[in-house]
């Protein structure tokens, strides 16, 4: 109406928005920009038109750097091939539950043929939704209509130029995000669609037993699908100007996206004739199968109120002269609403959905009655009652199913028929161990022949993964297990169902907060902020698609895994080329670790030394396990720096490896040629191999200081040939030592502290004399003991050992009587 050009109402115009002054040629540009949402007679273009203007209204302050910054790290975190193919999986999977409710609903009513007319339905809608899906990668406008046209996210209207050019590429990830959000929306909303226009035509022929052809047509009389109604419908959009064009002398890309929009105005107008209910209800469902609505209920409070402390929580620092705002909250909790929806969607398929479905609301009425809860509580229809309701029962049917047939034989080694899991031992390290299991071992699966399946991105993760906790309980902690009473067990589960909630939404990123600020250990705290601190920084420097990508190509190669313990290098450890001045991360078996890439569908896999390990030590959460890189009793002295230190990286691997493969052969020559040793023996002997492996190899790689330091040649002897003995260790300042001891006439006596450094010196020095003769003789006897199974050679190195021993221990006496002698 020309108001912009007014002087007076641009000035307050522009005060109420918070941006200066209008200039004329703002004003200008405005009114152009309000004229064109006036010409625009409805539909996706005036939508367009409409978010055109927001856009540039935004634009009018200027665009803040800050949020340029976290719209460039929230495309790099999502930009992950996994991320979207996580995203197109879950969309993909509830729209297959949503289809299987609506069989089952016909199939309950005696109405079969609607079975193939909502197929029929969703088959078109999918069809659309292929150019909805070319429309919005090329355009960045979402055609999705859930309440308030908003302004485009900040990629879409940010601009990067001159060398920054390239990153212009991360406003694709959310385009395709949108996209495939989109396309699964355009199925489910002509799925519902084409459902409730044939219960429309099915009331006005009620007395027929079936659907007859006059159903049909009314069914398609009332979604607008008629010959007649698309003839009028081009008419229309080529009078608004809309049309495909012939002129193959415009540039493809303009000529696509013309056709695009001629295809879409058609639909859409005539889509406009269908009734207020088929619209409503079709764009509802559409909205509510694709996670794209307000969050509900009790995780809808939570999740508004944690997303605004994570947007209150925000840095303003100055740079280029400028304020620039970073979110802080948003790097901790960068995603609530859409995975809020997707818990709240598995609810539905618990108990939980019963009284959901008898109360006919999600959330608490009570919710209504106050101002903080207000809106967080909504009725269900009629007919979303029913679906809750199926879709709790069938939730507790693939319960009761899976929970008979993964029951555990009697006898433990055998396989049940289906095996299901949740979260094993809940810890990294021990549950990559569980993967060695005979039988395989993936969290959040089911194994069926052979084969697992992951059910973290369904809708039955929440009924499904307390019974998962159930049967990893049952083999992996069964002594404990099986003093469980069941109320244990029921709160057991009922834990498992909270922390799988918590797993799969925002809530995971909060406890662990909690967790560390509540943990009396700080090594907690200090790895949680690690963990968080490299996680956001990564975001910023690189993104996530170059990561998944090298992942995939190490997954497919064998390549290994690399590890780091510092900040800088969980940033960089997993980036192309800077990888390599990381050390190979090793497990417990000490073989390399790889990256398992795809997460959702893997092969069982197995061999002797981890059936023997898997069978006879998984039991009351026991692993092999590795050791801590920080703890105490891992610390080395440094020979150079003259202090006691923790192992770099490179030290650790390396020890993590070779206590592994060490722990491996002694297990392989020294327990499992005894079939006749029980599991509590066997145990016993593995934590002695593993205590005995750890020191020795400690003591190889970093050990005997004066010795390694003074006769290298020799210390290289030992260590090649894996001779190097455990020394005796040093008693306190003050005390005696409880190993070295002899009787006198006037009774027994030990060692003192210096006695017992001047003995270790003297019996390294023996024992290497021996050693080197021995080898020099018998460099290759290393055949069996029948009646121990031992290598000679070990046997021979360890009565050496003890001759040196017996040698440095005269050494001493002799000394003490030098001494007395003198005195």
């Amino acid at each position: 109406m020309g108001a912009f050009s007014e002087a007076e109402f641009a000035e307050k115009y522009a005060d109420a928005w918070g941006f200066p002054k209008l200039s004329p040629e703002q004003a200008k540009e405005l009114e152009r920009l309000a004229q064109k949402v006036y010409d625009k007679k409805g539909g996706f273009k005036q939508y367009e038109a409409v978010q055109d203007m927001l856009n540039y209204i935004a634009k009018l302050p200027g665009t803040d750097l800050g949020e340029v910054a976290m719209g460039v790290w929230y495309a790099n975190v999502l930009s992950g091939e996994r991320t979207q193919f996580k995203n197109f999986f879950g969309n993909a999977i509830n729209f297959t539950f949503e289809w299987a409710v609506s069989v089952i609903k016909a199939v309950a009513t005696g109405k079969f043929e609607l079975i193939p007319f909502v197929t029929l339905g969703a088959g078109r809608g999918f069809g659309k939704g292929i150019f909805d899906f070319a429309y919005v990668m090329q355009t960045g406008y979402s055609p999705i209509r859930g309440g308030k046209i908003e302004t485009s996210n900040v990629m879409e209207q940010w601009k990067f130029k001159g060398l920054a050019y390239p990153l212009n590429f991360v406003k694709y990830v959310s385009r395709f995000m949108v996209a495939t959000d989109t396309f699964f929306y355009s199925g489910l909303k002509e799925f519902r669609a084409y459902e409730l226009a044939m219960r429309e035509a099915r009331k006005i022929n009620s007395e027929a037993t079936k659907p007859t052809m006059s159903d049909w047509a009314k069914a398609n009389e009332l979604l607008s699908n008629t010959t007649e109604r698309r003839i009028e419908a081009e008419k229309q959009a080529k009078e608004e100007g809309i049309f495909e064009t012939p002129d193959k002398s415009k540039p493809t890309r303009q000529r696509i996206r013309e056709a695009n929009e001629y295809k879409k105005r058609v639909w859409e107008i005539m889509e406009e004739h269908r009734s207020e209910t088929i619209v409503h209800g079709a764009s509802d469902f559409a909205s509510r199968g694709t996670y794209n609505y307000k969050p509900e209920g009790m995780l809808g409070i939570a999740t508004y109120y944690i997303g605004r402390l994570a947007e209150v929580s925000t840095l303003s620092p100055k740079l280029f002269g400028r304020t620039v705002h970073i979110r802080v909250g948003k790097l901790l909790v960068p995603f609530t609403r859409i995975i809020a929806n997707v818990g709240n969607t598995a609810l539905d398929y618990t108990p939980l959905g019963l009284i959901r479905a008898a109360n006919g609301r999600t959330g608490l009425a009570y919710f209504e009655e106050h101002q903080l809860s207000k809106g967080f509580s909504r009725e269900m229809t009629s007919e979303e009652s029913w679906r809750t309701f199926t879709k709790s029962v069938m939730g507790m049917a693939a319960y009761t199913y899976l929970f008979l047939m993964s029951e555990p034989p009697e006898d433990d080694k055998e396989e049940p028929a289906i095996t299901i899991t949740a979260n094993g031992l809940g810890d990294y390290a021990k549950n990559e161990e569980l993967k060695k299991d005979p039988n395989g071992w993936e969290p959040y699966s089911i194994k069926v022949n052979g084969k697992w399946y992951s059910y973290q991105y369904t809708p039955l993760f929440l009924i499904l993964a307390p019974l998962g906790w159930l049967r990893d309980e049952q083999k992996y902690q069964s002594d404990k297990f099986d003093e469980k009473s069941t109320m244990d067990i029921i709160a057991g589960s009922m834990w498992k169902s909270l922390a799988a909630m918590s797993d799969m939404t925002w809530m995971t990123t909060v406890a662990g907060l909690m967790e560390s600020l509540s943990s009396k250990d700080e090594s907690t705290f200090i790895g949680y902020w690690k963990r968080t601190a490299a996680s956001a920084v990564k975001g910023f420097i690189y993104p996530k698609f170059v990561e998944q990508t090298k992942q995939m190509i190490d997954d497919h190669s064998s390549n290994p895994r690399k590890y780091s313990s510092s900040l800088w290098g969980k940033i960089l450890k997993d980036m192309p080329v800077l990888n390599n001045k990381f050390p190979v991360q090793y497990n417990a078996f000490g073989e390399p670790v790889v990256f398992d890439a795809v997460q959702m569908m893997e092969t069982g896999t197995s061999d002797p030394y981890a059936k023997y390990i898997a069978e006879n030590l998984y039991i009351d959460g026991k692993t092999l396990g590795i050791p801590d890189q920080k703890e105490k009793a891992n610390m080395i002295y440094d020979d150079n720096k003259k202090i006691e230190r923790p192992m770099n990286d490179f030290e650790y691997m390396d020890y993590v490896r070779e206590i592994g493969l060490r722990t491996k052969e002694r297990i392989m020559s020294e327990l499992m040629v005894k079939p006749n040793l029980s599991r509590e023996e066997i145990q016993k002997e593995v934590d002695s191999i593993k205590s005995e492996t750890r020191k020795l190899v400690r003591q190889e790689m970093f050990g005997w200081g004066d010795f390694r330091l003074e006769n290298p040649e020799g210390w290289e002897l030992l260590r090649k040939n894996r001779a190097v003995q455990i020394p005796v260790s040093l008693p306190k300042e003050g005390e005696l030592s409880s190993e070295i001891k002899w009787k006198t006439d006037e009774g027994e006596v030990a060692a003192t502290r210096e006695e017992v450094q001047q003995f270790n010196k003297t019996a390294i020095k023996y024992y290497f004399e021996m050693v080197e003769s021995y080898l020099g003789e018998e460099p290759s006897k290393t055949g069996r003991n029948e009646a121990t199974g031992e290598f000679i050679y070990i046997e021979t190195l360890k009565k050496l050992w003890q001759s040196a021993r017996e040698g440095a221990k005269g050494a001493i006496i002799e000394a003490r009587e030098e001494s007395k002698k003198a005195k």
